[in-house]
C-alpha cells in the first residue's frame, strides 16, 4: 500500500493566538548528478588512505553520497589509517604526522631540569604542549618539585584574578552589562504590556459573557411575555365569542316575545 504524503500546516501565531494557517509548499525534489567513471576510479584508488570526509572534499560530493558509493562497491574507508591507530595504541612507532618524537637531547633536558624548573618553562623550551611533556614525565617516573608547582599555581591564580579584575573594570564588560540590563528592562516592559493587553482582553471577554447571560435571560423573559400575550389574546377572543353568543340569544328572545304580543 502506497504511503500517502501528509500535508504540512504552518500556523502563524501571535501572543498565543493563531492568526491564520497555510499549507506549506512541497519541498523541491533533490537533483543528484550521477557519478562519473573518473570519480569512481578515484574512490577505488584512494579509499584505503583517505577518510570519507577527505574524499568528499576532493570530489566535491556530499559525505552521504560518498558513503553510499562505498557501500555500493563494498569498500571500507581508511583501512591503513585504522592499522596505524591500532599500532599506535599498542606502542609500535607509526611515524604518523602529529605524533611527537622524543629525541635523546629532549629527554636528557627533561631529566636534568624537571625538578629545578617550572613545567611551563620546560614546555616552552622544548616547544611541546603541557600534556605531552607531563605524559612523558609520568612514563619516565619523574615528578615535579611541589614548591615550584605551588608557586606556579599561585602565580597563575593571581594572574587569572588580575585579568578577571581588569576585564570586569573594562569598558567592554560595562557596555555588555548595560546592554544586558537594557535588554532585560525592555523585555520586562514588553511583558508588562503584553500582560496588560491580555488582562484587558480577559476583562472584555468577561463583559461579553455577562452580556450574553443577560441577553439569554431577557430572551427567556421575552418568550414568556409573548406566550402570556398570546394566551391573553386567546382569552379575549373567547370572551368576545361568549358575549356575541349571549347577545344573539338576547336578541332572539326579544324578537320572540314581540311576535307573541
Amino acid at each position: 500500500m502506497a504511503k500517502k504524503n501528509k500535508l504540512r500546516i504552518i500556523n502563524y501565531v501571535k501572543d498565543g493566538v493563531v492568526l491564520r494557517s497555510e499549507v506549506a509548499p512541497k519541498p523541491p525534489k533533490r537533483i543528484t548528478a550521477k557519478w562519473t567513471q573518473e570519480e569512481i576510479d578515484f574512490l577505488k584508488e584512494n579509499f584505503q588512505n583517505l577518510t570519507s570526509r577527505e574524499i568528499s572534499d576532493q570530489l566535491g560530493r556530499s559525505w552521504e553520497s560518498v558513503r553510499g558509493q562505498l557501500k555500493r562497491f563494498k569498500l571500507t574507508v581508511g583501512e591503513e589509517l585504522r592499522k596505524v591507530r591500532q599500532a599506535s595504541r599498542k606502542g609500535v612507532p607509526s611515524g604518523r604526522e602529529g605524533v611527537t618524537k622524543w629525541t635523546d637531547e629532549a629527554i636528557n633536558y627533561l631529566k636534568e631540569h624537571h625538578y629545578s624548573k617550572p613545567l611551563p618553562e620546560i614546555c616552552e623550551h622544548l616547544g611541546l604542549r603541557y600534556g605531552v611533556v607531563y605524559k612523558k614525565m609520568r612514563a619516565l617516573g619523574l615528578n615535579v618539585n611541589p614548591e615550584i608547582a605551588l608557586k606556579v599555581r599561585k602565580e597563575g591564580i593571581g594572574r587569572i584574578n588580575a585579568e578577571k579584575k581588569a576585564y570586569f573594570a573594562s569598558d567592554d564588560f560595562l557596555e555588555k552589562q548595560r546592554n544586558k540590563q537594557l535588554k532585560k528592562r525592555t523585555n520586562s516592559i514588553k511583558q508588562r504590556l503584553i500582560n496588560r493587553e491580555l488582562s484587558e482582553i480577559q476583562k472584555i471577554q468577561n463583559e461579553i459573557k455577562s452580556a450574553m447571560k443577560k441577553i439569554e435571560k431577557n430572551d427567556a423573559l421575552i418568550n414568556k411575555l409573548v406566550t402570556e400575550k398570546q394566551n391573553l389574546r386567546a382569552d379575549v377572543k373567547r370572551s368576545e365569542l361568549r358575549i356575541k353568543a349571549i347577545t344573539d340569544k338576547l336578541n332572539s328572545s326579544v324578537q320572540h316575545s314581540e311576535i307573541s304580543n
